[in-house]
């Protein structure tokens, strides 16, 4: 299942595009190939694209691969985006159209019209909010307001009638359908996660250097990364959630100092990997510490 949008920026196409741009930092969608983001100064998501884009020294920025999130990010600062390739675009978004949005209106005149950022440039301007399907699940939930119209692939409706009961969500387009993300189903994740397999493998110099950019974002954006142990993770993203994945052998007590003292989290899960359930006591003294739920990867 991959992304068609990433293989619009394949390797060679950024390093000729860095060699015309010579002083420009890199900003590549979290969705780009590997070999490309060995290239990249930073990665950036839908969300904190623009944070992403202002943390950098450099004034031009080259941007991909999609260009209407550059075109929404160049909007929102004053340094110089420089769209590569040209042309790049995910193909579910380039679906809507000013008409379907017009059409909208007509339709529900009371809703609120949110699009996504990855949308062409007269859609994002024709809608009342443009925002990341995070931030859309954020701005719904705290939202007075009953309807709105959601303008990106169509089973967000299907997150957010999950996640916000209550509401009325209708798609901007019934059409807006990503075929690549539907390839994947609860089947294969359970299989994954059980089995873990099938396994993904890039080459280390290419991991290597690929994290770089990926450790910056997460720096920028205000995910915090710590390491305790072998296995032991700490994400926090101030926008969304916080959670705490954890090796249930572990230390607890190591555990809360870290997530209290160094990293100053308030998460709000712990998911318990690799499916060791036979030390989970650290897992449950985390969980007690915070008052927070435990969620396992894998069912034994």
């Amino acid at each position: 299942a991959e992304c068609p949008m990433a293989h619009m920026l394949p390797e060679d196409e950024l390093l000729k595009a860095k060699e015309e741009h010579p002083d420009a930092g890199v900003i590549l969608y979290v969705n780009s190939i590997a070999e490309a983001k060995q290239h990249a100064d930073t990665l950036c998501t839908s969300a904190n694209a623009l944070k992403v884009t202002e943390s950098l020294p450099q004034d031009e920025i080259l941007f991909g691969p999609d260009n209407n999130l550059g075109s929404n990010v160049a909007k929102q600062t004053s340094k110089e985006i420089i769209p590569v390739p040209k042309g790049g675009h995910c193909y579910v978004h380039k679906l809507f159209h000013i008409e379907d949005v017009e059409l909208k209106r007509k339709q529900h005149p009371d809703a609120e019209i949110i699009c996504h950022p990855e949308c062409n440039m007269d859609v994002q301007e024709a809608c009342d909010k443009v925002l990341s399907t995070g931030g859309m699940l954020k701005y719904i939930a705290q939202s007075d307001k009953k309807e709105f119209v959601i303008g990106t692939e169509i089973d967000m409706i299907t997150r957010l009638e999950s996640e916000i009961p209550g509401k009325k969500l209708y798609p901007l387009l019934e059409g807006a359908i990503c075929s690549t993300m539907k390839l994947h189903t609860l089947e294969k994740v359970r299989n994954a996660l059980k089995n873990e397999e099938p396994q993904v493998t890039v080459p280390k110099e290419i991991a290597e250097k690929s994290l770089k950019a990926t450790q910056h974002m997460l720096k920028v954006s205000k995910y915090v990364t710590g390491v305790v142990q072998t296995n032991v993770y700490f994400c926090y993203d101030d926008e969304t959630r916080a959670c705490v994945i954890i090796d249930p052998a572990a230390n607890a007590p190591h555990i809360i100092k870290i997530i209290e003292e160094e990293l100053h989290l308030k998460p709000e899960a712990i998911l318990l990997t690799h499916g060791h359930f036979d030390h989970i006591m650290a897992a449950k003294d985390v969980a007690q510490h915070f008052a927070i739920k435990i969620y396992a990867c894998a069912d034994e």
